[in-house]
Formats: structure tokens, C-alpha cells, sequence
């Protein structure tokens, strides 16, 4: 029985498609009678809004409809983009690629809106959520049976299956497949194992009609995020042993012989590409605009990449680990398939260094690196390596199943976290300390979520404690909304010795939530020395510690410089939320471990 399941391409094709389905169906983010959202919004509110302003409310300059997305209705929030200086025209943030994608989707969901006598042709009601979801979840499945069917070109289909199972349940690809599918992630994942599918096909037989088809590919892959032009780079290396001099220089003669082919290919790529210039130039009056943030750019010579592959904030490995198996199988399939071994490594690594140099290394939102997905197809390919040399090796033939095992268990823990589960696990937040306290476990430890703030914790025993403030307020303090508002609550003078902590605790209430959590007011501690120079600073986020309509005490310890003469302040910051904050008493100690 088993030896037919592993034989089989229509079982393996049938749980890759079923297991797919059934998470988008589970991981479905909206429902009819919630006016919030989780699909457009965001990154894909930015990608989406080209669609709605061209086609429902007809104004891709002002962006005078701007205010309606902020009804309750619609409830979007976000506007993706900057005014130009010159036009005074608003230009949307991300290239137009991703609403091109969705133009089919957005066209169903605008017939049902038209047609429905409960959802408004808006742009944003339940019917373009529902489509562009089940849409992408479309084009996900799409993605992994071209990969399944490119990985079975050079492997097995035991091994292209299991390759492609390990992506779909061992990788965070499954959260960008299903729940965030609408990102660019998902529709480029699809685009590169089409792409690989077709190169094999193309280089055994070169015809028009595979470079005009590979041509669009690469300039929809663009047109969605300008660095995947790297994919050019694969595209005219697959199947050449870049590192073998004779298989360059029949590569180079291969080009020769079809100039004509690859310059049908290239026209292709220019004319896609040029949809954004042509937008650039009719809403600034020129063909290029930077617009994203003079934040926002490359790090060009401090690439993060320690950060990028292992932190707990953003780890490509940490929140992935399984993916390591395919890092480690660039080593077999170099031996075995030189010609796709050596494009992928040099791909790969180019790859990664422009995804890691991005200032912004965390991606947002990420759950590990979400900006390594697109490359995921071209990682399959070492991964189906990896396997194929762990069932020639006896050792590491037993070892491999448990890891599997455990790393598949960890990474749909991650994502069943971060979108469904009782433990707070929203990675960009994430610190160290709370990672390794809460990571694998079902139950909240509510105390643990001031660690997504503060690194310190007194875990020695207290052998003696000073009580500086204890103070019940008669009239609650209040800390109003407004940005950067500040409540101070205590200044004072404090002498400290070795293995001195100070504990804050305070007694709060609020009625309201604030949702976005870098708004969330801190309580905070600074201590500066004689001479009033910052030392250090400690801070806990107290919106995500109290319940609503709840008063709860609140605590978080502070360790002292030693054997120094302190000035600490403790405060109330409102760092730009809507919700107001009422104190009720506040306690400080000095303790003595």
C-alpha cells in the first residue's frame, strides 16, 4: 500500500490540493457580519487600491475618496503612499503589478456587490474579500502542482512530493498561502514554479511561444516587486553548470542561435514593466518615482543577516527551521545535478542578500521571513537533494523523520499562533525572553506578555525590600489620548548597591481597546546618573496586560546600576493611542537580591 501511495502522482497530487484547500477554508480570515477585516488591509490595501480607484470611484490622482475607506463599513485605515511636491497628486506606495493579479477576483466580486441587495459595490465589502481570498488560495494551488510537476522533471515522485510537503506544512508558506495569501508572496511563489516548470521545456526545445510566455512571467514577477528581476538571472543560466567553463560556452552560443527568441522574451519583460512608468508618468508628470519613505531603502553594506536568519524577532530559520534541510541539500544535488545546483547557489545567494539588506529587515507583520517565500520553489529543489541523500544514508535516514516531525509540529504551532491560538505570538514583537517561555506551549502565561518589552526579570531570590512610594490616588490619575503625552507619576533620588532591583506596580483600568499595538502607552523607568546621564531604560506596553472595564495591578522589576546614586523617573507615556488610561496607585521597592 505504501509503495503505491509513494508511486502514485495522483495521490500525491490530491493531498497537496486537499491539505491547501482545507487550511484556506480554515484560515479564512473574514466573515459577513464583521465590518473588520483581515485581507484588504495592510500591504494588500496598498497593492489593491489601484483596482477600486480606477474602476468604482474613477480618480487615480487626488485620492479624494480617501476618507471613505475610514467608515466603519470599510474600515481600512491605511493609505499606502505620499503626494507628489510637483503635482500635488497622491502616488499609491507599491507598483501595480499584485492589482493585475487580482483583477479577475476583484471583477467577480464587483458583479456579486452590483448584483447583491446586502453588500455595496464599494470596493471593500464582504464579496472583494471573500474573492480576492478564495482567489489567491487559487493561485496557491496553482503554485504547488507546477512546482510538484517541475520538481518531478529531476527527481522521483516520492521525493518532488515530499519536497513540496514540507514547504506546505514545515515552512511558513502556509500562513502566506492561506491567511495572508493575498500578499505578493504567494503570487510569486506561483510565478517562479511555473517558471521553473517551463525552463526545462524551453531549453530542450526553444520556441516563441515558451519566450513570450517566460517573457510575462518575469515582467509580472517585476512589475509585483522590481528586485525579482534577479529571476532574469536564473531564467538564462537553468540548466548550466556556471562554474564549467564549456557548459558557459554553450550557453553563450545557445543565446546566439536564438537571439530573435530571447529578444521576443525581452520586449515581453519591457512592455510589463512599462505599466508602472506609464501610471508614474501620468500622475507626476515623469517616468520614475521613489514612493516609498526616505525610511525605507536598502542597507546595502550591513546586510542583517544574522537577524534575518535566526532572531526571534524575524528568523528565516526560527519561525522555519525545517528549511535548513534545504540549505544542507545544496550539497547532494551539486554532485548529482551540477546544472541546477550551481545557478540555484548563486541565485540564492543573491537573493538572500538583497531580501536582508532591506532596512526594514523584519518585514512588518512577518512571521520569519516572508520576503524568502518567493524563493521557496528554487529551494525545493536542493530540499527533494536533501532527501534523496537521507535515504542512502543509514544514520541520518532515522534521524531525519524525528526532526521532520518536530519541526513540522513547531511551525504549525507558529501559524495556528499567530492567527487562531490563546498565546500572544505576533513574531515582530517578539522578544528572546518571551519566545523560549511561551514557544510550543497552549496556554498564555498572561505575566509572561510584559516580556515582549522588557528583557529583565528578577529570578533570584529577594532577600530584603524597601518600599520608596506607595500611594493610593483619591482621584485616579488620568493619561488622555494624544500622541506623545506624558503622565509623570515619580522622580526621586536612589542609592544602589550589587544586586538591587527596582519593582514598579501599578493599579490601572481601561474601557476601550487599542488595536494597533506601537500606539499602546508604556509605562516606563529611567534612571540617570549624578550628573543626568541616561543610563538605561526599562518599559512594559500596558494596554496587552489589562482587560477591558478591569482594574489590575501591574509589575515589572528594573535592575539598578551598582553601588551609584540614582535619579529614576517613572511615567505614563501615550505614544499616539485613542484609548485613555486610568492610574489608581502606584507602588515602588527597592529590592535587595
Amino acid at each position: 500500500m505504501f509503495d503505491v501511495i509513494k508511486k502514485s502522482i495522483k495521490v500525491h497530487v490530491a493531498i497537496l490540493a486537499s491539505f491547501l484547500l482545507l487550511a484556506g477554508i480554515y484560515f479564512h480570515p473574514n466573515h459577513p457580519s464583521k465590518t473588520s477585516n483581515w485581507t484588504l488591509t495592510y500591504d494588500v490595501a496598498g497593492y489593491y487600491m489601484y483596482l477600486p480607484a480606477t474602476f468604482i470611484y474613477k480618480d487615480l490622482k487626488e485620492y479624494s475618496f480617501q476618507d471613505t475607506l475610514k467608515t466603519p463599513e470599510i474600515n481600512v485605515g491605511i493609505h499606502h503612499g505620499k503626494v507628489d511636491p510637483n503635482t500635488g497628486n497622491f502616488v499609491f506606495k507599491y507598483s501595480s503589478g499584485m492589482a493585475i493579479q487580482y483583477l479577475p477576483f476583484f471583477a467577480a466580486a464587483h458583479v456579486w456587490a452590483k448584483n447583491s441587495k446586502r453588500f455595496k459595490a464599494n470596493g471593500f465589502s464582504y464579496p472583494y474579500h471573500f474573492c480576492i481570498h478564495f482567489g489567491s488560495l487559487f493561485i496557491a494551488l496553482l503554485g504547488m502542482l507546477f512546482l510538484y510537476f517541475a520538481l518531478k522533471n529531476f527527481f522521483s515522485p516520492w521525493l518532488a512530493f515530499l519536497s513540496c510537503l514540507s514547504i506546505l506544512i514545515g515552512s511558513n508558506y502556509l500562513l502566506y498561502a492561506t491567511f495572508h495569501g493575498a500578499m505578493s508572496h504567494n503570487y510569486l511563489f506561483t510565478i517562479n514554479s511555473i517558471l521553473l516548470f517551463l525552463l526545462p521545456k524551453f531549453y530542450k526545445t526553444p520556441s516563441k511561444s515558451g519566450a513570450l510566455i517566460i517573457g510575462a512571467l518575469i515582467g509580472f514577477a517585476i512589475l509585483i516587486r522590481p528586485t525579482e528581476a534577479l529571476i532574469g538571472f536564473l531564467a538564462l543560466s537553468w540548466g548550466t553548470a556556471l562554474f564549467d567553463k564549456k557548459n558557459r560556452t554553450n550557453r553563450v552560443q545557445f543565446f546566439k542561435d536564438n537571439r530573435s527568441t530571447y529578444g521576443l522574451a525581452l520586449l515581453t519583460v519591457v512592455l510589463i514593466g512599462s505599466i508602472q512608468l506609464l501610471y508614474w508618468y501620468y500622475v507626476t508628470g515623469r517616468p520614475l518615482f521613489y514612493s516609498y519613505g526616505s525610511d525605507q531603502g536598502f542597507d546595502w553594506l550591513s546586510p542583517h543577516i544574522i537577524d534575518c536568519l535566526f532572531s526571534t524577532k524575524a528568523g528565516w530559520l526560527t519561525y522555519s527551521p525545517l528549511m535548513i534541510f534545504s540549505l544542507l541539500g545544496f550539497i547532494p544535488l551539486w554532485k548529482k545535478h551540477p546544472k541546477v545546483a550551481q545557478p540555484l547557489v548563486v541565485f540564492i545567494l543573491i537573493f538572500m542578500y538583497i531580501c536582508f539588506s532591506w532596512r526594514i529587515w523584519w518585514y512588518g507583520g512577518s512571521l520569519g521571513q516572508r520576503a524568502m517565500i518567493q524563493a521557496y520553489p528554487m529551494l525545493a529543489f536542493p530540499l527533494a537533494g536533501f532527501y534523496a541523500w537521507v535515504s542512502r544514508t543509514k544514520r541520518i535516514k532515522i534521524l531525519t523523520p524525528v526532526l521532520f516531525i518536530g519541526f513540522v509540529y513547531l511551525n504549525l504551532w507558529f501559524i495556528y499562533m499567530a492567527t487562531k491560538g490563546p498565546v500572544f505570538f505576533s513574531p515582530p514583537q517578539v522578544k528572546t525572553k518571551y519566545f523560549f517561555k511561551q514557544v510550543g506551549r497552549w496556554k498564555q502565561d498572561k505575566n509572561n506578555l510584559k516580556f515582549l518589552d522588557s528583557k529583565e526579570e528578577l529570578s533570584k531570590n529577594v532577600l530584603s525590600s524597601k518600599i520608596i512610594v506607595d500611594t493610593a490616588f483619591l482621584n485616579p490619575l488620568q493619561l488622555l489620548p494624544g500622541p506623545s503625552k506624558k503622565l509623570k507619576l515619580h522622580l526621586s533620588d536612589i542609592a544602589s548597591k550589587e544586586d538591587e532591583w527596582l519593582r514598579v506596580k501599578a493599579q490601572m483600568k481601561k474601557n476601550h481597546t487599542e488595536w494597533t499595538w506601537w500606539k499602546y502607552s508604556q509605562l516606563v523607568v529611567q534612571i540617570f546618573n549624578k550628573n543626568g546621564k541616561h543610563i538605561k531604560s526599562n518599559f512594559i506596553r500596558v494596554d496587552r496586560l489589562l482587560e477591558n472595564g478591569k482594574s489590575e495591578w501591574l509589575e515589572f522589576d528594573t535592575e539598578l546600576p551598582p553601588s551609584t546614586e540614582s535619579e529614576v523617573k517613572v511615567f505614563l507615556l501615550n505614544c499616539g493611542s485613542h484609548v485613555p488610561l486610568e492610574i489608581q496607585a502606584l507602588k515602588i521597592e527597592k529590592l535587595s537580591t
